[in-house]
């Protein structure tokens, strides 16, 4: 079994971040639907916005690993 260090505050940016990839994996599979260069634009561009919204996200939770080394123990777990 690990032993846990996490904390609140890693729980709620370890959350945040899992549903910024969800939805930067949502906008990546629409790019693969779409029919015409405006609808690709349209969605290229709700995407980068997704995408900025996860790095975000991911650097955060980051920081707050490596500040308050709320890692589990015998882990690398941390964002990707």
């Amino acid at each position: 079994m690990l032993i846990t260090t996490s904390c609140a505050e890693e729980h709620r940016l370890r959350e945040r971040y899992h549903i910024a990839i969800r939805a930067y994996r949502e906008m990546m599979a629409a790019l693969d639907k779409v029919s015409n260069q405006a609808e690709f634009e349209e969605v290229y561009e709700r995407a980068e916005g997704v995408r900025l919204l996860f790095d975000v996200a991911r650097k955060e939770l980051g920081k707050h690993l490596l500040i308050h080394r709320c890692l589990v123990a015998g882990s690398a777990a941390g964002p990707a």
